[in-house]
């Protein structure tokens, strides 16, 4: 069984591929918050009480689609890596193969844009808190040469680190050239 879990703003393209990757597997069953919203409550109406519902709604739909050994599509936002990490264990759990189909690629003017032309329109203002929450770049500095960057979500000049002092951090540099500077400091200071 497989578990597809889409990632990305609203209007980034998600409802659009799950829709067509249902037209590929018809036994392929869709899971949209938007949509169970719509059911509960006429619309999606965020709120502590409603999302609860919500959470609860989706997991025993993925439970019963698991149990049925059907392939689930999961068409959320899932940009929070709580939300994402959830999902990812409760599907391991229930013995789903888990992809991640990622849309975060999707330019924040095309999404405001592609919300416009919809029926159902997120407003601006949520599109742009999620990006700036968990797509827009941050500032940070370079470990080797103390210069600052933007760090964005595919940053590529990190090392992660596992020791008594520092579990599971990373490292971060601004160009490859710090980084390997610093490997080679690192062994010659083994020398």
């Amino acid at each position: 069984m497989k578990m597809i879990i889409l990632k990305g703003l609203p209007a980034s393209g998600k409802t659009t591929f799950a829709k067509a990757e249902m037209q590929k597997n018809p036994e392929l069953i869709r899971i949209s918050m938007d949509d169970l919203g719509l059911m509960l409550f006429g619309g999606f109406k965020p709120g502590e009480a409603n999302l609860k519902i919500l959470h609860a709604a989706q997991t025993n739909i993925i439970s019963s689609a698991a149990y049925l050994k059907r392939d689930i599509i999961i068409d959320n936002t899932n940009l929070n890596p709580n939300t994402l990490a959830k999902l990812q264990i409760l599907g391991h759990n229930l013995g789903y193969q888990i992809e991640i189909k990622d849309f975060t690629d999707v330019p924040l003017g095309v999404c405001l844009e592609r919300n416009m032309l919809r029926g159902f329109t997120v407003p601006d203002s949520v599109i742009r808190e999620m990006h700036a929450k968990f797509l827009a770049p941050t500032k940070s500095k370079c470990v080797s040469c103390n210069k600052s960057f933007w760090l964005d979500k595919n940053h590529k000049w990190s090392i992660k680190i596992d020791s008594a002092f520092l579990s599971n951090q990373s490292l971060l540099f601004c160009s490859e050239q710090c980084l390997a500077q610093h490997q080679l400091m690192i062994k010659l200071h083994r020398l």
